[in-house]
């Protein structure tokens, strides 16, 4: 199996960014919107994804249409759509697709839908990760360009081999506590983005959280897949206890690394993010028109 076989990208989608209200479309999450481009920040996601295999998404049962509408359109197949009848936080939507990856052989690369990044890194970075990937959960982290209080971030130690050892987390700060992670050469933006074995994901989430994982795990074999649709048994699955995966596992596993993505990164939590980023767009589009029709000099 090739190595970008062997890599099993998974989406996850999330309640609606309630930071995005008033909008005439608040009840779905702005990561279907088209903001910055003719693809909405999922489509972007998928087509990144194709890098390495057909995605697995992970998102609630009301989306599935609009899912399945926007994957028709750029003629994406998806591996499987996991619909959980209820919004968990990210901890089980991830389990949900270690259990459905268990036992056969491949990595998960977890993806956020609602990032944009710019650069050519990405995948380079996802396949050097795999040198520290058999016991560890590696993180794809971004050097930080500026003090950005609505990012979290990732204390590391020094590089060794183009890893790091994952010191701790900090949330999203104030401003004075942001100027000092900025300032700080070991210290990353988290993107959400990691990659890790199925089993050592399940071995860290039965360790830290055993109820989430037994009520995952239940909920998943009770379940049923239909096509490319797999429907959860839900009287199990509404028994889990809302937990985003940093708060599961991350923040206290002992196998986390992190490589560094030379990429920049953009997240549209906010209509501010959203205005910079298309304004961005707007600019680089009248820039290669305006370097299109410039006439070329004819050569003497």
């Amino acid at each position: 199996m090739s190595k970008a076989g062997n890599i099993a990208p998974v989406i996850l989608i999330g309640r609606p960014n309630m930071r995005l209200r008033p909008s005439a479309r608040d009840k779905v999450p702005h990561s279907f919107l088209r903001v910055v481009s003719q693809y909405s920040l999922f489509q972007n996601t998928v087509l990144r994804a194709l890098a390495f295999q057909a995605p697995i998404i992970v998102c609630h049962e009301s989306y599935h249409h609009l899912v399945q509408q926007q994957l028709d359109d750029i003629k994406v197949k998806p591996r499987v759509i996991i619909l959980e009848p209820e919004y968990k936080g990210s901890a089980a939507a991830i389990a949900l697709a270690a259990f459905y990856l268990k036992n056969q052989g491949e990595r998960m690369l977890i993806l956020p839908n609602d990032h944009v990044l710019e650069g050519d890194g990405f995948e380079t970075c996802v396949y050097d990760a795999l040198d520290k990937i058999e016991n560890h959960i590696v993180l794809l982290g971004v050097q930080s360009k500026r003090g950005e209080s609505e990012y979290g971030y990732i204390t590391c130690a020094e590089e060794n081999g183009g890893s790091r050892q994952v010191i701790g987390f900090v949330e999203k700060s104030n401003a004075k506590s942001v100027q000092k992670l900025f300032n700080n050469p070991n210290c990353f933006w988290n993107t959400g983005i990691f990659l890790s074995r199925p089993r050592v994901f399940l071995d860290e989430l039965r360790n830290f959280e055993p109820e989430t994982y037994k009520f995952c795990q239940r909920a998943f074999y009770a379940g049923q897949e239909d096509g490319s649709i797999y429907t959860l048994a839900g009287a199990d699955f509404l028994k889990i206890l809302p937990m985003s995966v940093d708060h599961a596992i991350l923040q206290m596993c002992q196998k986390a690394y992190m490589y560094e993505m030379p990429v920049s990164l953009g997240d549209l939590g906010g209509w501010p993010q959203i205005i910079k980023l298309k304004v961005k767009s707007i600019f680089r589009r009248e820039k290669c028109i305006g370097n299109e029709s410039r006439p070329h000099k004819r050569a003497s």
